[in-house]
């Protein structure tokens, strides 16, 4: 196994007042790293392991082909299974995030805008709306698979 070097962490040691033996601190993460990739081969044996043994299973035909009927023809589609549904969703999420982030900027300061009771009112009003807009996504979702359920 190659050796590495634990270069990154050392000179940020060394700034504190208790000095650190570096040949120690070397051999700590040596041996960390070491236990991280035998770990990691374990996992991968695990779950190749997993899979060979989920391949092995054999499908059934009847229920693949049951559960590929659950609508009959003049159903009409469930609720949030169609493209509109996702990009619904992807752009309530993404709005949700990016208020996040602007709320934060915000009310730390970090923005040109002055966090003032009514700023601060508006920008919370916003995220209170994306959230209630993110629990109607979701509560749509799960009729949609309740009513899957039921068929």
């Amino acid at each position: 196994m190659p050796q590495r070097k634990a270069i990154s962490v050392i000179p940020l040691l060394h700034e504190k007042r208790n000095p650190v033996r570096t040949e120690k601190l070397q051999r700590i993460l040596m041996d960390v790293a070491e236990a991280g990739q035998r770990l990691w081969a374990r996992f991968r044996s695990r779950l190749a392991e997993v899979g060979a043994r989920v391949a092995g299973r054999r499908r059934h035909p009847a229920n693949a082909a049951a559960a590929l009927d659950l609508l009959e023809a003049d159903d009409p589609p469930l609720p949030g299974t169609g493209t509109r549904a996702f990009w619904v969703g992807l752009s309530v999420v993404s709005l949700s995030l990016v208020s996040a982030l602007a709320t934060y900027l915000i009310l730390t300061g970090l923005t040109p805008i002055v966090p003032r009771t009514a700023v601060v009112v508006d920008v919370l009003a916003v995220n209170l709306l994306l959230v209630i807009a993110m629990v109607v996504m979701i509560t749509v979702q799960g009729f949609g698979l309740r009513r899957a359920w039921r068929k």
